[in-house]
């Protein structure tokens, strides 16, 4: 996953190292209550980021109170997905897949 900001980011040390440890994790770090724009407008998201020898794998869920859904075949991780965010914004960052999508997440794309 590869974050993009066009303004210089301060954080503190502490809780970027342990930001950095969770991504190192075998089961990665999982991001909840994420709420959807535009074409996803009133939907809600989790998104895991696990690492692989390739790069970053992520699964992306659609979520409604405690059930998630996954909405590509788990066999199928999204690879090299990209997050672009806005400093005025913190919490707003929209989700590129420059590799395109696997065949089973349509619903991405609904």
């Amino acid at each position: 996953v590869i974050c993009e900001v066009p303004f210089p980011a301060v954080a503190d040390p502490g809780l970027f190292s342990a930001a950095r440890q969770a991504f190192a994790a075998p089961n990665g770090s999982i991001f909840a209550n994420l709420k959807g724009r535009g074409n996803a407008s009133g939907r809600s998201f989790r998104v895991q980021i696990m690492p692989s020898e390739e790069g970053s794998r992520l699964r992306l869920f659609q979520t409604s109170g405690s059930t998630a859904e996954i909405l590509h075949d788990v066999q199928e991780p999204i690879v090299f997905a990209s997050a672009i965010a806005v400093p005025a914004e913190p919490k707003v960052f929209d989700l590129y897949f420059p590799s395109g999508l696997p065949p089973s997440a349509f619903m991405v794309r609904a």
